[in-house]
């Protein structure tokens, strides 16, 4: 019989730092007029090196130039979302109460740029439905091939 001097031990690791967020590209971007400009921007700093030197040195900068401008524009969508939800409550309010025709004009400038949001939410809902999909699959594919194969 062999003696064995193994012993069990528990490790936690809920409190541990996290590292920085992978790079990811959102679709939202290229619906943005500034983008193309900010990609040409980056993309036209000369790099020194061998030829793969140059693609990756172009891509790191374009990179950190998108996650910059990804928050300068675009923030946080759904907090844009219901910040501008409760803006526009808040002048629809004011409009039931005393209706002038600024509070109207500031009504449609909030509604349109509600729409805008809502919009770049749908896009990032679509976007981060077909990343969960593609992780985890399908769970009833049986069900799926037998409808198809009708």
């Amino acid at each position: 019989m062999a003696f064995l001097d193994h012993i069990p031990i528990l490790v936690c690791c809920k409190d541990l730092p996290k590292g920085p967020c992978p790079f990811r590209f959102h679709a939202i971007w290229t619906k943005h007029p500034d983008f193309l400009p900010l990609v040409e921007e980056s993309w036209s700093h000369e790099i020194d090196g061998t030829p793969i030197q140059l693609l990756v040195g172009k891509l790191k900068r374009l990179k950190n130039a998108l996650k910059k401008w990804n928050k300068e524009v675009f923030g946080n969508i759904h907090d844009k979302v219901k910040e501008l939800h409760n803006d526009l409550c808040s002048i629809q309010a004011n409009i039931t109460e005393n209706p002038e025709e600024e509070l109207f004009k500031m009504e449609t400038n909030i509604s349109k740029k509600l729409d805008e949001v809502l919009i770049q939410q749908e896009i990032f809902f679509k976007e981060h439905s077909r990343i969960k999909w593609l992780k985890e699959g399908d769970g009833n594919i049986a069900f799926f091939q037998r409808v198809v194969n009708r």
